[in-house]
């Protein structure tokens, strides 16, 4: 149930990231581009979004969109949890590395870990199946 909440929260991220338009204006890069102002110069987050994500702003809005939405129906699907799950914790510390950090994205950190700890569900066989 908590997979599928949590799939179900970063497929409508995705979705949200669409419905601003991230995939095809420069949104994203106007956002880095405020953030800029509330970080000090010699801050990590300040460097990584100068040298990296406001030049590649383009690539980086269609990886989290992209992300979100895969991890979302990964999730929700119930397939490939662990790929799902080590996609969520990129797209996650990535958002807290640019400057965006908040203490409830640990987490949106810890979850997936912790996916990656435990073993995948054994997928159940239809009803009416006949085993072999």
């Amino acid at each position: 149930m908590t997979r599928t909440l949590y799939g179900i929260y970063f497929f409508l991220g995705g979705c949200f990231k669409v419905l601003i338009g991230l995939l095809w204006s420069d949104v994203l890069q106007g956002m880095f581009i405020e953030r800029l102002d509330e970080i000090p110069p010699d801050a990590f987050a300040y460097g990584y979004l100068t040298q990296f994500a406001i030049p590649w702003a383009f690539v980086v809005g269609y990886v989290i969109t992209l992300g979100e939405l895969m991890v979302g129906l990964l999730f929700v699907k119930n397939q490939h949890v662990r790929l799902g799950a080590v996609l969520a914790l990129f797209i996650t510390i990535n958002i807290g590395i640019g400057g965006f950090f908040s203490w409830i994205l640990l987490g949106f950190i810890a979850f997936p870990m912790l996916l990656l700890c435990v073993s995948e569900p054994a997928m159940e066989p239809p009803v009416g199946a006949v085993a072999n």
